[in-house]
């Protein structure tokens, strides 16, 4: 994810456009975001549909 954050905050400079700002706070609410989500039901589900 940090790699990620980081090749997401070199794409958008705020010297192209000054709304581009990135602070390792937006990567604390991508985290959290995440968090909401069961991926573990998700590719338990998958799984067992792909397997059938």
């Amino acid at each position: 994810m940090v790699r990620i954050f980081e090749e997401i905050r070199s794409s958008f400079k705020q010297t192209d456009k000054a709304h581009y700002i990135f602070t390792p706070k937006d990567l604390t609410n991508w985290s959290v975001a995440m968090m909401r989500y069961d991926f573990c039901g998700l590719f338990y589900n998958l799984f067992f549909k792909l397997s059938e």
